[in-house]
């Protein structure tokens, strides 16, 4: 009825302004907080595109037994979504960012996100992981696979070569960074890195624009995020 519905949208309405003056009571500055009805994840985009925002933040969501979080339904749509960087952010877990992880493909995309990695760093004085992975079943076809320990040495090099070039447009200083080159299937060597060094932080590319304002997500994304239980910006 229109007079439960007037209830809930001004019990909303307080609650927003209680939690909006407890952010300033912090210190920082925020604007009049915004109350919309409709899809949760759809108005999340249209607010972000019409303050034209800089970065989305939104929790993971679920859980899975043994407290194990899983991103939610309307996290993993602002993701597909959002041409906006998304940072995800575990619940009940504190902001405590020691190590970075950024997964690279040496495409312009990668490029912006090292960006992002690199001045997070920065900020939190952190660690960062840059990782490039080759999947041998993508570069040969099925009846020279007796022949890839051939090329193995001849891909690996050439991987750190291009690699090397890559980060030439990227400075450093004063951060402590670690480069690898794994082979094998990409979201299943990005799960592992983040488990092999304990990763607070991911960042990767989502999306590449493909005609006007069309976004697509990325197969080693879409697996990614289904099984990510790391904080990450994407």
């Amino acid at each position: 009825s229109k007079k439960a519905k007037d209830l809930l949208y001004g019990f909303a309405e307080k609650q927003l302004k209680s939690l909006n003056e407890s952010i300033e009571k912090r210190g920082v500055a925020t604007l009049n907080p915004i109350l919309e009805v409709g899809d949760f994840s759809e108005k999340i985009i249209e607010s972000s595109e019409k303050l034209n925002v800089n970065i989305l933040f939104a929790g993971a969501g679920e859980k899975l037994g043994d407290n194990i979080p899983l991103l939610g339904s309307n996290a993993v749509k602002i993701i597909k979504k959002s041409n906006k960087p998304v940072f995800i952010v575990k619940n009940d877990s504190p902001l405590n960012i020691n190590k970075i992880l950024c997964p690279i493909d040496f495409s312009l995309e990668s490029k912006r996100a090292l960006k992002n990695a690199i001045t997070l760093a920065h900020k939190f004085n952190a660690e960062i992981i840059i990782l490039n992975v080759y999947d041998l079943s993508d570069l040969f076809p099925i009846r020279n696979k007796i022949k890839m320990d051939e090329h193995l040495e001849y891909l690996q090099k050439n991987c750190e070569n291009e690699l090397n070039e890559f980060l030439k447009d990227f400075t450093y200083t004063g951060l402590n960074v670690t480069k690898e080159i794994k082979q094998g299937k990409p979201s299943t060597e990005i799960l592992k890195a983040l488990k092999r060094h304990a990763i607070d932080l991911l960042i990767m590319v989502t999306t590449r624009k493909y005609g006007i304002n069309k976004i697509l997500i990325g197969s080693v994304t879409d697996k990614v995020i289904k099984e990510i239980t790391s904080s990450s910006i994407t």
